[in-house]
């Protein structure tokens, strides 16, 4: 029995000392502010997390309601109505805050849902391979003549056309951002129509495609001149130029793989955001700014979208080709 009641206490003891730790101001303090901060950073997303940002401010609010009830009815020794008065403005202040800050993200939501339901296209990034590693040689080169190029975005993008009437697509621009709001660095488009897709370092030559689900892909590994005997011959399907040259369907979707040289080389990392700019042929522009995910998904379900590189070719030696990057100025002879 002495051992049982010793335990009991114990058990009280630690859980008295929880909940002081819950209770403290110093706790409070620093909780509220961050879930509060959390819900306006949610709102930068892309597209914004609206139910999460409804969480976080009412959590906050309630928290730190729930503290100052505590504080009146079990540690403020002094007694009268000028504790109560006090509580009481000090929650009124926090329910009116409350009662701004969902009024505010109620307007967000409902201004997002009016432009979502009058823009003429939706963009999708079904996955992206990125080149983050230092030097001029990358996994996937593009080759034209005796060039090589290093391929440093290589994304399979999606358009929906969101209209009522078929559209025809003329032009379009890719350029990332740590920021939903910038700043932008523009990607350079490199063609897969007019020049060749390679992979480098390719040992086994009986592949005969590679897929790539949903999700974004981190090439780290530097290729080196040895890497360049041993190159394959690609087909990405399909080309979203190729696609392009026919008109999209009303609330039809048409995508397909397309390559990017950077503008600025100096800078090499994964971005959080992608901003993609898409001219019809009435001239009509629409840019859509797109969350790029960290890592693949990891759901069980099949990705039935997955983008597929075809190979093409036998294994070659590139070493006798001169690389450079695509963006850079063709010298004159």
């Amino acid at each position: 029995m002495g051992k049982a009641r010793k335990l009991r206490r114990e058990k009280e003891r630690r859980s008295l000392d929880i909940w002081s730790v819950l209770t403290n101001w110093y706790t409070v303090s620093v909780v509220v502010p961050a879930v509060f901060f959390i819900g306006l950073g949610v709102l930068t997303m892309s597209p914004p997390e609206f139910k999460i940002a409804y969480i976080c401010f009412a959590l906050s609010a309630i928290l730190l309601a729930a503290r100052i009830g505590y504080w009146l009815i079990f540690e403020q020794i002094q007694r009268g109505i000028q504790p109560f008065i006090f509580a009481f403005l000090i929650l009124g202040l926090i329910g009116s805050l409350w009662v701004v800050s969902m009024r505010w993200v109620a307007e967000r939501e409902h201004k997002q849902l009016q432009e979502e339901s009058h823009r003429p296209y939706k963009i999708g990034i079904r996955s992206t391979i990125v080149s983050d590693h230092p030097g001029n040689l990358t996994l996937f080169m593009a080759g034209y003549g005796n060039i090589a190029s290093p391929v440093f975005y290589l994304i399979n993008l999606s358009i929906l056309n969101l209209q009522n009437t078929a559209s025809t697509i003329e032009g379009y621009s890719v350029a990332v951002g740590d920021s939903a709001n910038g700043p932008w660095q523009e990607l350079i488009p490199i063609s897969l129509l007019s020049t060749n897709l390679y992979a480098l370092g390719i040992n086994n030559p009986n592949q005969k495609s590679i897929g790539f689900p949903r999700g974004v892909y981190r090439l780290g590994t530097a290729m080196t001149q040895k890497d360049l005997t041993h190159a394959i011959l690609l087909d990405p399907s399909p080309k979203l130029e190729n696609e392009l040259k026919e008109a999209i369907g009303a609330s039809k979707t048409m995508g397909g793989w397309t390559a990017f040289d950077l503008r600025d080389h100096t800078i090499r990392k994964i971005r959080d955001f992608m901003r993609v700019t898409i001219r019809d042929s009435t001239g009509k522009s629409f840019s859509e700014v797109v969350t790029i995910p960290r890592t693949q998904s990891r759901r069980s379900e099949i990705d039935a979208q997955v983008g597929l590189i075809n190979v093409v070719g036998p294994i070659i030696d590139m070493t006798s080709f001169h690389v450079r990057y695509y963006s850079d100025p063709v010298k004159a002879p």
